[in-house]
């Protein structure tokens, strides 16, 4: 999210002067324009990180072989629940960080919706 609106508040600079954008009427629009687009983009990657979880969950429990795949997701998903590191997710052998964190994915799509939804109803296109 932070990534993506920095990266179209500096290139929308560039695309005004290209004017390959309208012009912006203030700086402040600039601003909505970014937090617009890094919420989009928030969205764009919510199904691949739920899935990323899922499949570790999956790998979890399930044994599908000595494959690198599986050590390149089990990577990917601890750094993607590094956030909940801190808490103690884990019961015996059960482990809730996958289940936690997509539900957690799914919290923050919802919260990225609805401010699409208030800055698309505030921002005119």
């Amino acid at each position: 999210f932070v990534c993506s609106a920095i990266a179209w508040w500096v290139a929308s600079w560039l695309f005004d002067w290209l004017q390959i954008i309208p012009a912006s009427v203030s700086p402040w629009r600039r601003i909505e324009q970014s937090l617009l687009i890094g919420l989009a983009s928030y969205l764009v990657w919510e199904t691949p990180a739920v899935l990323l979880l899922a499949l570790q969950l999956l790998n979890n429990y399930i044994y599908f072989g000595k494959n690198p795949i599986w050590d390149y997701i089990n990577t990917l998903a601890q750094k993607l629940l590094q956030p909940l590191k801190g808490i103690p997710l884990r019961t015996g052998k059960i482990d809730f960080a996958p289940v936690v964190g997509i539900a957690l994915i799914f919290l923050l799509a919802k919260l990225a919706e609805r401010g699409l939804d208030f800055l698309y109803a505030r921002v005119p296109l």
